[in-house]
């Protein structure tokens, strides 16, 4: 995931693949996660900034739909994994990490407006949205794996199936304690101890 190329390209009557043309990354810039919204416009997640953020491809240029100091992208030894979708035709359901924890958020695509939704929960994986509704799997450091349904008119969220009902009694849960570290070249790492 150090460097990844995003191409586009028409394919042809022939099923062949013409007209291919680099738009984004290298081999020092990552690419994540390119999907084509309703109205034709391509997005993909991107770590120019140094940030794993959200941005889109307008007149072949990466236009930064955030720029904050989040992770909207996964490592990608893992194929599928998906931290954002289209909820609606102007609006994107995503997940972020940031200080180490995991965010659930709206993303007002005409604004660029980011939303943070609140619940107790902070790992977010394989988010998908069709008209208003996502569907998430979420958990937390005292709450197993669940499928979440959110509706994100309302910002409001019902679990459909828990993948463990067993309650573990806080005390004996470590939740850890986050910080910041600086490398030799200056550069801000986090960890979890």
């Amino acid at each position: 995931w150090d460097g990844t190329q995003l191409w586009l390209g028409r394919i042809d009557a022939d099923g062949l693949l013409a007209h291919a043309e680099h738009v984004a990354g290298d081999s020092t810039i990552s690419i994540f996660q390119p999907e084509w919204s309703a109205d034709n416009r391509l997005y993909f997640v991107t770590d120019e900034s140094g940030w794993w953020n959200l941005a889109r491809l307008e007149q072949r240029q990466t236009v930064a739909v955030t720029n904050i100091e989040s992770e909207f992208g996964l490592p990608q030894w893992v194929f599928g994994q998906t931290t954002y979708a289209f909820c609606e035709h102007n609006k994107i359901i995503c997940s972020r990490i940031s200080d180490g924890s995991g965010q659930l958020s709206l993303i007002d695509l005409d604004t660029f407006e980011l939303t943070d939704i609140e619940i107790p929960l902070t790992t977010f994986d394989s988010i998908c949205a069709d008209n208003g509704t996502a569907g998430i799997i979420a958990a937390s450091k005292r709450d197993f794996s669940q499928v979440i349904k959110l509706d994100s008119a309302r910002l409001e969220t019902q679990t459909l199936v828990r993948s463990c009902d067993i309650a573990i009694d806080d005390a004996y849960l470590s939740t850890g304690q986050n910080f910041w570290l600086e490398t030799r070249h200056a550069d801000k790492i986090h960890a979890t101890y």
